[in-house]
C-alpha cells in the first residue's frame, strides 16, 4: 500500500445557500482538511459513492479526496468487485472508469440500475460524441473527461441528493 501525497488542492462545492457562495476546499500535503472547510456531511446525510478505477494511484486519489470532502466512499478496481460491492451495499451514485480489466464501466453501471436507484458518471478518457452517447444509454447521468475537473465533478455530486434508506 503507498502513501497517499496530496499537493495543495482546492475545490470548491457549492453549498445551496446561493449560487454565488462557494466553500474552498483545501487538503495539505497530509491529506487533512483546513481552512474552515464544511464537509458534505455538515448537509445532512452524506453521498455513497462508489468509484470504480483499475489505474490505483487515480483511485486513491479520488477516494482520499471524496472522503476529505465528507462523503461515504467504497472502491472497487474491475468489474467483478464493483458488483459485488453493489450487492453487497446501497449506493446514490457510481462514478465509474469505462475501460476495465474484466468488463467495462457501462456494464457495472447497467446491471447497478437495474437493483438500485442510483446516478451514474463516467470518468473516462474517451471523449467522442459516440462515447458521450453509449454512456448515456448504458445508464450515466454525466460523462467526465480525463484528466479529472475536480471542481466539476464537485459540483455535480452536490447537485445529488441521498436517498433514503427504508427501515424495516
Amino acid at each position: 500500500m503507498f502513501k497517499l501525497l496530496f499537493h495543495r488542492i482546492a475545490a470548491c462545492l457549492k453549498l445551496g445557500v446561493s449560487e454565488s457562495q462557494k466553500i474552498a476546499v483545501i487538503t495539505e500535503n497530509n491529506g487533512q482538511q483546513t481552512n474552515g472547510v464544511i464537509p458534505a456531511s455538515a448537509r445532512g446525510v452524506p453521498l455513497r459513492i462508489l468509484i470504480v478505477e483499475d489505474h490505483a494511484d487515480t483511485l486513491q486519489t479520488l477516494a482520499g479526496l471524496l472522503v476529505n470532502c465528507g462523503y461515504d466512499i467504497s472502491t472497487a478496481d474491475c468489474t467483478r468487485k464493483a458488483l459485488k460491492t453493489v450487492e453487497e451495499k446501497q449506493f446514490d451514485v457510481i462514478l465509474s472508469d469505462i475501460d476495465l480489466p474484466d468488463g467495462t464501466g457501462y456494464d457495472v453501471i447497467s446491471q447497478a440500475k437495474r437493483t438500485q436507484t442510483l446516478k451514474g458518471v463516467a470518468i473516462s478518457g474517451l471523449d467522442g460524441s459516440e462515447d458521450f452517447r453509449r454512456s448515456k444509454k448504458a445508464g450515466f447521468d454525466f460523462h467526465l473527461i480525463k484528466p479529472l475537473d475536480f471542481p466539476e465533478l464537485c459540483t455535480i455530486l452536490h447537485g445529488f441528493e441521498p436517498l433514503a434508506i427504508a427501515v424495516a
